[in-house]
């Protein structure tokens, strides 16, 4: 090996870049042979049939794997790398740290019996995504159904602690996952193929959630859907944030504060004698007639983004990108109650991406109103998620598709929203959403923190995050739901965007005058998604910082 100590002195810089190429490249297929469904997701297609491993002996076999390679990586001489290969290597490093931390330290596994979101998307991203004819997706999919029973009798071994809200949560998911199978049953029907083998998988795959719902509901719950503070203060240092909870909170509670004085100021332009929820509510009642003409009002919306970002020069944007909008599938219409965007795949030459919007009717298109709808669009399509998702697929560094920390996605998307009301998006109206979305993710900041560290009640967050932004009983509940399964993921918008801003501001005061607005954007959407300390490394590297 040629990593043993002393001899990478002697060996030409380029070998030792072969060498660390090498073992990133079996590091990521290692990875994909423990996740096909991952694998699906980047678009490496010869795992298309298969499900992952769900034993808790599968799962031990991940942990000690992730450990293996985590020490094969901190032992890769960083002297006799390229520039961009050391910062990779930290990368790696800090990537299988935070798996490792999440699975023999966290341990969700063992308390969350939910199936549906692995089996859905190992589904549901075969069925979406035209990578291929139908029929051979479709072969895919049956391929998947078939061993389903399997991974849902073989995911009985994990579940030893499950805690009640979750039990709760799985019991509804996997409830909704047989009308999935039959929408795609009745699309192959349209197509005029043969459903017999796909329905005989799909009816056994139900049998089985049955029987597993059944299950997990005789189990005996203990705990509570928390990491408690020690864990919690370990994770933000794990994800090399750089800020302790208490630094968080205290960022989410001013950005609350000062965002909820200028939404008053805001609603005051508007209407002096009218309250803040008042204009808010006003703004709602501006939206299509219906929902077909949303639907064009979204299309029109990401065009317009686009030709913004490209005319002002905000960014670049890469040949053969597209966006389609199409409405959200019945089955995951309890999920997304508005909007979501689904990513082209890594390793396919068709860059579509999918921005699902949710179809409603009467009051509810309120949902849609003409203010959201493009703000929306700002943060899933351009120069937001879609526009970064793109970008990232052009990286050639395997270690740079695997990276994803949400401070990095979340935090541009809603950095976007704030950038543009300097091209041409400052409405006054505008301003008012963009700030009551503000106020949502400063809530989240404080939920996320008090909740995880024991200082807040799952009630108590849900009272907080409706009083402060009037969302409906149904959807704050939902969101409080998913906060307790990702500690530290609802506070990443506002925080990520918090860096940029503060980012931005360095690179300005370094670069002075030789400052470019596009330079900047560039270089964070086409380096891929990274932790902000290595972000700072990259940037050095081309002279901005």
């Amino acid at each position: 090996m040629l990593f043993a100590q002393g001899f990478y002195t002697h060996v030409h810089t380029s070998t030792m870049n072969d060498e660390f190429d090498a073992l990133v490249h079996e590091t990521f297929y290692k990875l994909m042979d423990f996740r096909p469904d991952l694998a699906t997701f980047f678009g490496l297609h010869q795992y298309d049939k298969k499900m992952p491993a769900a034993t808790r002996e599968a799962e031990e076999t991940y942990i000690t794997f992730l450990s293996e390679y985590l020490k094969k990586f901190q032992d890769v001489p960083h002297e006799g790398l390229s520039s961009h290969r050391k910062i990779d290597r930290k990368l790696m490093i800090s990537i299988l740290r935070y798996d490792l931390f999440k699975e023999s330290k966290i341990r969700r596994w063992e308390k969350d019996p939910d199936l549906s979101e692995t089996i859905g998307d190992a589904v549901f991203l075969l069925f979406s995504r035209e990578f291929a004819p139908f029929d051979n997706r479709l072969e895919s999919i049956v391929s998947r159904l078939s061993k389903c029973p399997q991974f849902i009798k073989e995911s009985e071994t994990k579940v030893e602690k499950p805690v009640k809200l979750w039990v709760d949560m799985a019991v509804e998911g996997c409830n909704a996952l047989p009308l999935f199978f039959q929408i795609i049953s009745e699309t192959a029907q349209q197509k005029g193929l043969d459903t017999t083998e796909l329905d005989e998988a799909s009816a056994k795959t139900a049998d089985a959630l049955s029987k597993y719902v059944e299950w997990v509901t005789t189990l005996p719950c203990e705990g509570e859907p928390i990491l408690g503070k020690d864990l919690f203060e370990e994770l933000l240092k794990v994800r090399e944030l750089g800020l302790t909870g208490k630094e968080i909170l205290k960022i989410g509670e001013d950005y609350l504060t000062k965002e909820k004085a200028r939404l008053r100021k805001l609603a005051s332009l508007v209407d002096l004698s009218s309250s803040a929820e008042e204009v808010r509510t006003t703004i709602r009642k501006d939206h299509p007639p219906t929902f077909q003409e949303a639907l064009k009002a979204y299309e029109k919306a990401i065009l317009k983004m686009r030709d913004t970002v490209r005319e002002e020069e905000f960014a670049s944007i890469p040949e053969g990108e597209r966006l389609i909008v199409r409405e959200t599938p019945t089955f995951m219409r309890h999920l997304i109650p508005t909007a979501a965007y689904i990513p082209p795949a890594t390793f396919e030459k068709d860059q579509t991406g999918i921005y699902l919007v949710t179809p409603v009717e009467g009051d509810l298109l309120q949902e849609h109103n003409y203010t959201a709808i493009v703000n929306t669009s700002v943060h899933e399509a351009y120069p937001g998620h879609h526009l970064h998702s793109v970008w990232i697929n052009k990286n050639p560094s395997l270690v740079r598709i695997l990276s994803d920390p949400p401070e990095f996605a979340e935090g541009w998307a809603h950095y976007c929203e704030e950038r543009m009301r300097e091209y041409g998006l400052n409405d006054i109206k505008l301003q008012i959403a963009q700030t009551i979305d503000v106020i949502f993710r400063a809530v989240r900041i404080i939920i996320d923190v008090n909740l995880h560290c024991g200082q807040m009640t799952f009630d108590e967050a849900v009272s907080l995050l409706r009083s402060e932004t009037g969302m409906e009983q149904y959807a704050v509940v939902a969101e409080v739901k998913r906060y307790t399964k990702e500690p530290g993921y609802p506070l990443s918008y506002l925080l990520g965007k918090h860096l940029f801003l503060q980012l931005r501001k360095d690179v300005q005061e370094h670069m002075k005058e030789k400052y470019s607005e596009k330079q900047f954007h560039n270089t964070m959407l086409q380096g891929g998604s990274m932790p902000f300390v290595y972000l700072r490394e990259e940037l050095k590297l081309k002279g901005m910082l």
